[in-house]
């Protein structure tokens, strides 16, 4: 009985450090508040201005000094912009964000990245999917590196990504300039269309 409960105890506590081990880290995904240059941008078809309608982002993380994106990952869903127009318009709030990053210690610094895209009204809902595309626009920041909140400690508060000093507003655009980024044709557009060609070829038969 005493060695069951040996091993019992053991076992308890390799768990307990295991967990430990696993620590995490929070940020807020957000620009609200910032300056013109941390806004994000749209550049296509030889128009430019801030994201609105019809463009998503999504926050990207990796180790602390990581140089090639290539190997980020994403965290949580992507986020739209608050806007379509006017002071809101490049402006984003994609709440809270926790990254179980495997380490030892809870809020350690990580490397950060955003990336946004068209999203084609709504048929492309990843910066993957954009880019294997070739046919929207798409665009990501420099990747920078932050100290992220330790969630065991109360008092700390949780950084901004948009205020970080390694954060800047980046364009979204396509390699030729000329793609524009319009929805899909609403399932109701398309009824109109269709009935209005029936129409033209009744007109015509007749």
């Amino acid at each position: 009985m005493k060695a069951r409960a040996f091993v019992l105890a053991s076992l308890t506590l390799l768990i307990a450090c295991d967990l430990h081990a696993q620590g995490s880290g929070i940020v807020t995904f957000s620009n609200v508040g910032a300056t013109p240059d941390r806004r994000i941008l749209v550049y296509e078809g030889g128009v430019g201005g801030y994201a609105g309608a019809g463009y998503a982002i999504a926050l990207y993380w990796g180790p602390a000094g990581t140089t090639d994106d290539r190997n980020m990952v994403q965290i949580g869903g992507s986020a739209g912009f608050l806007s379509t127009a006017g002071v809101g318009t490049g402006i984003f709030f994609g709440g809270g964000r926790t990254i179980n990053t495997g380490q030892p210690v809870n809020g350690p610094v990580l490397a950060f990245q955003a990336r946004g895209w068209c999203t084609a009204g709504g048929t492309i809902t990843t910066y993957e999917q954009a880019l294997a595309s070739g046919m929207v626009a798409t665009g990501k920041g420099p990747v920078f590196d932050l100290k992220t909140k330790d969630p065991t400690d109360a008092t700390e508060l949780t950084p901004n990504i948009g205020q970080a000093a390694g954060w800047r507003g980046f364009a979204i655009m396509s390699l030729d300039g000329g793609h524009i980024c319009i929805p899909e044709p609403s399932t109701i557009g398309l009824g109109v269309l269709g009935a209005g060609l029936l129409m033209l070829l009744h007109r015509r038969r007749q």
